[in-house]
């Protein structure tokens, strides 16, 4: 389960949940991604979208930002993968991102050797898709996330 931000942009984000469930915030453990050409991001989901906005908080080195979670592949995109929809995460539309712009981006292996990895976007950044669910573009923002402080 993820944590969310509740800042106020971040609670009007159409990809903001309605019932949002707190649980930890995700510590990306990984090194910068330097993308190679041929390389792909893929996001599954079951929502239809022009405009990803993200909510989800992640600890980018002790700064905690939302950001977005993709899977990386070095070659084809396969399909839905059976892992997810196993554990009934993300669905069957799969979002891509190209090496070129995924390059531009500030883009995180989740941990050393995993083939998740999470983009820096930061509360209202987002990132635009075209018909074909090929991003376009993005808009980072420096906001940081809202999270609870520590007792």
């Amino acid at each position: 389960m993820a944590y969310y931000c509740q800042c106020s942009t971040c609670k009007q984000a159409k990809g903001a949940p309605k019932k949002p469930v707190q649980a930890v915030v995700e510590t990306i453990e990984g090194a910068r991604v330097d993308m190679q050409d041929g390389w792909t991001l893929a996001h599954y989901s079951k929502a239809d979208f022009e405009t990803m906005e993200p909510t989800e908080v992640h600890d980018f080195g002790g700064k905690y930002y939302v950001g977005a979670s993709f899977f990386l592949y070095t070659g084809t995109v396969p399909g839905y993968p059976n892992a997810l929809r196993l554990m009934g995460i993300g669905g069957g539309k799969c979002y891509k991102i190209g090496s070129a712009l995924g390059n531009q981006m500030k883009l995180y292996y989740k941990k050393k050797g995993s083939t998740e990895v999470a983009i820096r976007l930061g509360c209202g950044g987002t990132i635009s898709f075209d018909k074909d669910r090929n991003a376009t573009g993005f808009e980072e923002k420096e906001k940081p996330a809202t999270v609870p402080k520590k007792k």
